[in-house]
């Protein structure tokens, strides 16, 4: 391929692999199945990349984009925390990051940034370059998710044939086979998308993110890991090989961007989290409610007709369409705002799925009795809030002193979960907020992140069961703490195994490589490790103290539209995040 971006200026390309874990990369690079990654991590520094607290693909590629962690830059989750009068969910958008983002930073300096399907840029940036937003939570295809907005007709593209997102979900049990072949299908199209953007700027940094790593994962992962519960031996050999199939399409797709690469372009492979097996749920909020910390309404009707879900659950799969009707039954019968909608993400000969308005979405929350609730578990998994007073809508813990010794009895309750199945505690590592989070929105992260040292079990609110422990139905796979980071370049030492990356480096370090001054009030740290000694000596870390001005950031308003806001909680909800 002929290489059209060579170029005397420095240069930085970012591929982003969400999700990806060296559980499966290495094995697969040892095979000679991933022949492109495996050169990288040969010939460049690669390690374990740490993720933020708790490990959501929305908070994470966040503290990428900024490098600062939640408390600066304010996104702790998809769903906003309870804060504005009522116990509504409400979608966090890019206009809630309340820091400046690399790409912004880089427009200051008269820089260009080219950028494809990053989580948390919808609605996109107004930045020096072009942008296209991440499919998973742009509304569709008719919506402006690109900025400019003729980024499409400028790179020959059209529009109405961009794919936003696969979900698995769509699919059948008879065409699971089809879902490997779209997502293969879609990555393409972002590579060859990724490539008229680069021909078509001059561009100093290019970001691209493929998310249907993290996608298959979630709902795949029995089928990698012959440990897993639900690990089927003749389904594995009918799907593993399709699995690896579509590695080896991203494997081949870095390749064709290490051709691309010249002696000023430095490559990273990252990932915003890693992966690893979820076999079981447990309820947080039942565990809250028998021992006095949540209460529900009295004979609430909301409560009922979720136990009534929870009771078709237990007799039908989630994947069943008929599980769905009925669902929608029982609900309809009480409230009148469901709607039929069509499905946006790209799916061929699927049928019209039904889904449910935010309204209802967000009836569980109405159920609880916030007048006597203490603490609440959010929609992130592993999360504990505490309910109060001047922070929540109906907050009700007043003081300091009532605050830590509600949470000192919390902790100690989550402290001794017991599994008796198992027969045996389990071990629950607890981060309280204040020894996360730093900066002035700390006071909306979580009071409480949770993980349970054996990575099968994971803690949610458990809105529709009376259940403590279940079995996880469609996801078999969840996030985990490290992800992947490779270094690859000619300011990279090569070969090294790097120690203590954090995905919060990633912005001071990418800067650095621009020949721009760090920030002082970042977070993360420019990987000097991964450096040559001779590129630092010659080019010297130069840092930059933040003025009122420098901060400030210039957005326009989030949008309300009630359409929009119900597709993209459809698609989260699918998906498994809300």
């Amino acid at each position: 391929m002929e290489n059209k971006t060579e170029t005397t200026k420095s240069r930085v390309i970012v591929i982003g692999l969400d999700g990806a874990t060296w559980t499966n990369l290495r094995p697969w690079m040892e095979q000679g199945l991933l022949p492109n990654l495996k050169f990288l991590v040969d010939n460049g520094a690669s390690g374990e990349l740490k993720s933020t607290i708790p490990y959501r693909s929305s908070t994470s590629w966040t503290s990428f984009m900024t490098g600062v962690n939640p408390g600066k830059h304010g996104v702790f989750d998809f769903i906003k925390p309870f804060r504005n009068k009522t116990y509504n969910k409400e979608f966090t958008t890019s206009r809630d990051i309340k820091t400046k983002t690399i790409f912004e930073i880089l427009t200051d300096f008269k820089r260009t940034s080219g950028v494809i399907n990053l989580p948390m840029t919808y609605p996109p940036f107004e930045i020096r370059g072009g942008m296209i937003s991440c499919g998973l939570t742009t509304p569709d295809n008719n919506c402006n998710f690109t900025f400019p907005n003729n980024l499409f007709e400028k790179s020959g593209i059209k529009k109405e044939e961009y794919i936003l997102n696969i979900n698995w979900m769509n699919y059948s049990k008879d065409e699971k086979e089809s879902f490997f072949a779209d997502i293969i299908k879609c990555s393409e199209q972002r590579k060859e998308i990724s490539f008229k953007l680069m021909d078509a700027l001059d561009w100093d940094l290019f970001v691209l993110v493929f998310g249907e790593t993290d996608w298959l994962q979630h709902f795949c992962w029995h089928y990698i890991d012959p440990t897993h519960s639900k690990h089927d031996p003749i389904e594995a050999e009918k799907f593993l090989p399709l699995i690896i199939k579509y590695y080896q399409k991203l494997d081949s797709i870095i390749g064709e961007f290490i051709i691309r690469t010249d002696e000023n372009t430095s490559l990273f492979i990252i990932s915003d989290h890693g992966f690893g097996p979820r076999e079981k749920i447990i309820s947080l909020h039942r565990i809250l409610e028998e021992n006095g910390f949540l209460y529900y309404k009295n004979n609430s009707l909301l409560k009922k007709i979720e136990i009534i879900t929870d009771k078709i659950r237990k007799k039908m799969h989630e994947k069943c369409y008929l599980y769905r009707v009925l669902k929608l039954i029982v609900r309809n019968i009480f409230y009148k705002n469901i709607k039929v909608i069509q499905k946006n993400d790209v799916c061929l000969k699927k049928p019209r799925k039904i889904t449910f308005g935010s309204d209802v979405g967000s009836m569980y929350w109405q159920s609880i009795n916030w007048k006597k609730t203490f603490c609440y578990s959010g929609y992130a998994d592993n999360t504990i809030f505490f309910n109060l007073k001047n922070r929540e809508p109906d907050g009700i813990i007043s003081s300091k002193g009532d605050y830590n010794d509600i949470r000192g009895r919390v902790i100690g309750l989550i402290s001794n979960l017991f599994d008796p199945e198992l027969g045996r505690n389990l071990r629950v590592k607890i981060d309280k907020k204040e020894e996360i989070y730093s900066g002035p929105f700390t006071q909306d992260g979580f009071d409480l992140c949770l993980e349970i040292e054996d990575g099968r079990y994971l803690l949610r609110s458990g809105a529709n069961t009376r259940e403590i422990f279940r079995l996880s139905e469609d996801w078999t796979g969840t996030h985990k703490k490290n992800g992947v980071i490779i270094c690859y370049g000619n300011s990279f030492k090569k070969a090294l195994h790097l120690e203590n990356a954090q995905i919060i480096d990633l912005t001071p370090s990418i800067l650095y490589l621009l020949g721009i001054p760090i920030l002082y009030d970042f977070d993360g740290k420019v990987l000097k490790d991964a450096i040559k000694n001779d590129y630092l000596i010659q080019k010297p870390i130069e840092y930059k103290v933040v003025s009122e001005k420098n901060s400030e950031i210039k957005r326009v308003k989030n949008s309300n539209d009630k359409e929009d806001i119900s597709k993209v909680e459809k698609r989260l909800a699918d998906l498994g995040y809300i």
